[in-house]
Parts: C-alpha cells; structure tokens; sequence
C-alpha cells in the first residue's frame, strides 16, 4: 500500500468534509476513496472514522493521524513551492492574518505598498481579526501579533518592533474634563475591548482591582477606536493603530507624560522553514515595521 498517498488522501477526506468531495478535488471516484481509507484503517489495525449519512469525523486514532497527516501535506506543499520559486518570479497568494487596528497602521500601509512595488504578482489575502488565529487549521502563512505565541505551541515568533500603550480619547469628550492625575481617569467612561489588557494598564497605573464607574465593552479593536473618536469615552489602543487619529486630531493622548507597557511585535509562522515567497514576505513585513518603527 502507498501509506503516503492514503494519508493526504485522508487528509483530503477530513479538510472538504466528506469522501465525495475529496474524491471530486482528486478526480478520481468517492470509491477509489474509501478504498485507501480502508487500506489505511486495515494497516494501521484501527478504525480512523466515525461515518454518518450526514457527516464524516475522526475518531481519536483518526484525529492523531491526522495531524500528522497535516503536517505531510503542508510540507509536500511547501516544498514543491519552493521548487517552483527557484525557476520563476515569485507568485501565488500569502495569506497574513493581523488585529483590526493594525491596518490603520503606517507600517501596513508601508508593507503593502512595498509588496506591490517589489512583488506584483504575489496575491496578499489580509484576515483582520481581533482573535488569535489557528495558523494549521485556518491556512494562515502568516500571523501578525501583539504578544509571543506559547513556546509550547512549535509555532515560530519573529520580532518586528514594539508599540506603547496609550490612553486616549477624542478631543470633544474631553473639552469639559478634568483630568489632573490617574485617579481621574475611574470617573470617565471607558470603551473596553480587551479585559486582560484594560486590567493590566490599571495596573500599571496603580490603580490594581479598581473599576471605573462607566464603560462599554466592545469586541473589536478597530470598533472601540472608532466609538472614542465619536466621543463616547477614553480607550486603550497600541501607538501604532492611532497614528493617523493623532495626526488628524481625531484622537488625543490622555495624560501623555505617564509610562504604559511597549507590547513586542511579531510575524508568527507554523514552520521555521519556508518557501521564496513567504521568506520575501517576512523580509518586507520586518523592512517596514522598522523603518516606521526603530
């Protein structure tokens, strides 16, 4: 039997959800599919799927093989990728997931123009998302982050720069407040998106196990900035999504002579190994984040 081939194969049956589908991405009969997950269960001495009228899942053996099944099929990928770079101009699609506010940023901004200059006919997919992506399961090439992955998790964390925290506010909700010391900021309204970050730079203020009296909270990053520039209340944003709020005016910083934490930037890859295109990619990801950012 060609274990190989069963378990992209299986791998195939598990992405599309279903031994019809993969059979129709491979373009051969859904028979000839299940035949080679039969091969494979018959090898390994094990039942790999759970099937159902409606659905196909992996049974734990199944979900063990599977990952690892995963791993051959992006490496195989990578790889003939990389072949490919080799004899052509680099092309093809990277995908790069990144929080909302971060497009805003003049570093993006710097990025994007870079890659069509120098990279034409690379196709960028951005996923904006306040969330922290699944770089195996979602298909992400690349993840731009606020924060260092778990060094549990394998994935691979190269630095780009580092963004302060700032409090700020719009210039109309501010005009009638006072605001002379930290211990003024519990009596304003907050927009809140992230609890975690809203209590730790509390924290750093002093200001540990104390709730304000009003706030809002509000799932997106890119939401709340755009509540406080309509003057609904003070938020916490990175000095990178803000800078053009700043420069506009749209926003201002709220007691600025006060030190928050720099949070470190980073462009997260599932692999340390990767083709041409993701390579030029990182490479023009880390150019202009500093050249923005030293």
């Amino acid at each position: 039997m060609d274990t190989l081939k069963a378990m992209l194969i299986f791998n195939l049956v598990l992405e599309k959800g279903s031994m019809s589908a993969a059979a129709k991405e491979l373009g051969i009969t859904s028979s000839a599919v299940s035949q080679h997950i039969q091969l494979l269960e018959q090898h390994h001495h094990i039942k790999l799927l759970n099937r159902t009228t409606r659905k196909i899942s992996p049974t734990a053996a199944g979900k063990l093989l599977w990952q690892g099944a995963k791993k051959i099929s992006q490496t195989l990928a990578e790889t003939q990728e990389a072949l490919a770079d080799l004899q052509t101009e680099l092309t093809g699609s990277v995908i790069i997931s990144l929080p909302t506010g971060f497009i805003d940023s003049q570093a993006v901004k710097r990025f994007l123009t870079e890659v069509k200059l120098q990279h034409p006919k690379i196709q960028l997919e951005l996923i904006p998302d306040d969330h922290i992506a699944d770089l195996m399961n979602e298909r992400i090439d690349i993840a731009i982050r606020a924060a260092e992955p778990d060094p549990n998790s394998n994935l691979v964390a190269r630095y780009l720069t580092k963004w302060q925290l700032c409090i700020c506010a719009s210039p109309t909700y501010l005009a009638e407040k006072q605001i002379n010391n930290v211990s003024d900021l519990l009596s304003l309204d907050w927009i809140k998106y992230n609890e975690t970050v809203f209590r730790n730079t509390l924290s750093s203020l002093g200001l540990e196990g104390i709730s304000p009296k009003n706030s809002l909270i509000c799932s997106s990053i890119t939401a709340s900035k755009s509540l406080a520039i309509s003057g609904f209340g003070l938020t916490i944003q990175l000095s990178g999504e803000i800078e053009l709020s700043l420069a506009s005016k749209e926003l201002v910083i709220v007691l600025p002579n006060i030190e928050l934490p720099y949070y470190n930037l980073y462009a997260v890859t599932a692999h340390r190994t990767q083709s041409a295109k993701i390579q030029a990619i990182l490479q023009l990801l880390k150019q202009s984040f500093t050249e923005i950012n030293p």
